[in-house]
C-alpha cells in the first residue's frame, strides 16, 4: 500500500498489518493485523487530515471491515492476543540478541515489537507486566 506523506507516522502499523496478512499459518496474525489497522485509523484521524487525505484512511477502514466481515473473530479477545503477540515478538528478538548477537533481523524484530506494543494503547491502560517499561534494565546493566 502506498502511504501518502501526510500519513508517514502510520507506516510501521500499516507495514506490520501487511506482513501479518501474508502469514496464513497463524490465526492470531489476522487478529493482530486487524488491530494494527484500527490503531492506524485512530492515529490517522488524530492527525486531523484534510478532506483530500481522508481517502487513505477510508482504504484502511475498508480493509479492516472486510477482514472483520470475513472473520468476525478478529475483534474478539483482541487485547489478549495482541499482548501475547507483542510479548512473543519482543521475547524472540531478545533471545536472539542474547544468544546469537545483534543482526539486522534482530533490530527489525525489536522495531516490530515496538509497533505491536504501540497498538496496545487502543485497549486502554496496559497491565504493568505487559508495559514496555517493565522490560527496562537499570542503567548500570548496559555497557557503553
Amino acid at each position: 500500500m502506498n502511504i501518502p506523506p501526510f500519513f508517514k507516522p502510520l507506516t510501521a502499523y500499516i507495514k506490520r498489518a501487511e506482513e501479518l496478512d501474508r502469514d496464513v499459518t497463524n490465526a492470531q496474525s489476522a487478529v493482530v493485523a486487524y488491530h494494527c489497522r484500527i490503531y492506524a485509523i485512530n492515529k490517522g484521524m488524530s492527525l486531523s487530515p484534510a478532506k483530500e487525505d481522508q481517502g487513505f484512511l477510508l482504504q484502511i477502514m475498508d480493509i479492516a471491515e472486510l477482514a472483520k466481515k470475513n472473520n468476525p473473530s478478529v475483534s474478539v479477545n483482541g487485547k489478549e492476543i495482541c499482548e501475547d503477540f507483542a510479548l512473543g515478538v519482543f521475547s524472540s528478538s531478545d533471545n536472539e540478541d542474547r544468544n546469537v548477537g545483534s543482526t539486522m533481523a534482530t533490530a527489525k524484530g525489536f522495531y516490530a515489537a515496538a509497533a505491536f506494543f504501540d497498538i496496545l494503547e487502543q485497549f486502554g491502560e496496559m497491565e504493568p507486566d505487559v508495559s514496555i517499561s517493565s522490560f527496562t534494565q537499570p542503567a548500570d546493566r548496559f555497557l557503553f
